[in-house]
């Protein structure tokens, strides 16, 4: 199987540097990743980068990053943002603080205003669950609102927390969910084997630092 077209060739470390987002969008052209995934604050940056190479890479990168309890309405304004900077997806984090408390009225505006904002600019939405922080009743109603708010993916993690992401997390969202509603597998993924068994499980996208190792 070949894992490039999978790949999103992330960077999001807080010490990452002009020069790394750089090498990031030439490594991604060169080895014909599907993408890559950066701060915000890079966007304009990674967005000249590929346009100047003339390259096809995908630029995808985070809002409420990444703890996901800021405004709603801060959350949208970095969406816009970042569109207007010149990203092609949006990967947003949920607020999960709000989830803990069983806010889902709360949650239900955050995801809906994001998801929104990216439709509006036929952009992609991903959601963010952190799944390792949820238990099953959070987690299916967070599938279900994902569902009726049009998102296009669940993402697992940021893979800012420890943990990993599993097959059978994989599996279970892929079963809670419509096949139009993607799975971004993030967080620990580190060896093709792994790699490709989350796929196999269901993932449609891979989010790792590590890309380059896998291919």
């Amino acid at each position: 199987m070949d894992l490039s077209p999978f790949i999103e060739h992330t960077r999001l470390k807080p010490n990452t540097s002009r020069k790394d987002i750089i090498t990031a969008c030439e490594q991604a052209n060169e080895h014909h990743l599907f993408g890559i995934c950066i701060p915000p604050y890079y966007v304009g940056t990674a967005r000249k980068t590929i346009d100047d190479a003339k390259a096809e890479t995908t630029l995808v990168t985070v809002v409420g990053f990444p703890f996901g309890y800021g405004r709603t309405s801060a959350k949208v304004e970095e969406v816009k943002q970042a569109l207007r900077d010149g990203a092609d997806e949006i990967d947003a984090v949920i607020n999960i603080a709000a989830v803990k408390s069983g806010d889902f009225t709360t949650v239900e505006n955050d995801i809906n205003s994001m998801v929104m904002a990216c439709q509006m600019h036929n952009k992609k939405a991903k959601l963010i669950f952190e799944v390792d922080l949820l238990n099953e009743k959070e987690l299916n109603k967070l599938c279900m609102l994902a569902v009726e708010t049009g998102a296009d993916f669940v993402k697992t993690s940021t893979g800012m927390l420890p943990g990993g992401v599993t097959t059978d997390v994989i599996a279970k969202l892929r079963n809670q969910l419509p096949e139009k509603v993607l799975i971004k597998a993030a967080g620990g993924i580190r060896t093709a084997k792994q790699a490709r068994e989350l796929i196999e499980a269901g993932a449609s996208r891979l989010g790792t630092s590590n890309g380059l190792k896998l291919i």
